[in-house]
Formats: C-alpha cells, structure tokens, sequence
C-alpha cells in the first residue's frame, strides 16, 4: 500500500464524462470534488508481483503518493475501434498514421457517431 496503488472508484464508468481541463486547457485530470465525486469511495487495486490491471477508460482512477523507496512502473497501452476517430491532432499526425498502428480490423472513413449513455461533459468549474 505505500507504494502508491492504483485506485478505482466502482460503477464510475456509468455514469457522466467528466471534464478533463483547467483554465482552458486538457489537464488528463479532474477535480474530483468540484465533479461531485467522493474519493472515499475509491477502492486499491493491488496484486502480486507482475500483475496487471485492465479497466474501461471512463472508471475513475488515479494512485495514492508512491510513499515507499521502490519505483513504481506504469506500462500504459490503449485500444481504440477503428471507427473511433481520435479527435486530438497531437495523437496521430493524420489518417493515415492512425491507421498504420491498427492491429484489428479495418481502416474506414465512416466515424462511429452515436449517443453514448451518460457521455455529456460535466464541467468540473475549469
């Protein structure tokens, strides 16, 4: 526990898309509190050595402070449909060089454009 385990709030992934900005920029973070998100809820996510997690991208989660003397390592990797169009520029380049690291399915030029349950961006006072 003090090396900083991941934390996930249960069921969060349910319900709104949270704002991820402040001051008008993308922060990859949010503000709990200003969300109306109870941190108290949020559960450790532990396991043995070499033990990897997976969780949807909309689960709240975050880590405690690494409070011990050993590293903590982060291999990150995400998935995404191939309808699913990143709408960061930064991300890829162009179409082309999103489609060059498919590793399923196939390219299309028809994004997936439908409502998602609870994906209303809900500000976060940013």
């Amino acid at each position: 526990m003090e090396n900083g385990p991941l934390l996930m709030i249960p069921s969060s992934h349910r319900g709104p898309v949270f704002d991820h900005h402040y001051d008008g920029y993308f922060a990859g973070a949010i503000d709990p509190a200003a969300a109306g998100l109870d941190i108290r809820e949020a559960v450790p996510i532990t396991g043995k050595a070499g033990s990897i997690t997976m969780h949807h991208v909309r689960l709240v989660h975050g880590s405690r402070d690494n409070l011990s003397d050993r590293d903590r390592p982060l291999l990150l990797f995400g998935y995404v449909a191939a309808d699913a169009w990143p709408l960061r520029s930064d991300w890829f380049h162009d179409l082309e060089s999103f489609n060059a690291k498919m590793l399923r399915g196939k390219p299309t030029l028809e994004p997936r454009l439908r409502d998602v349950a609870g994906a209303h961006a809900v500000s976060a006072g940013a």
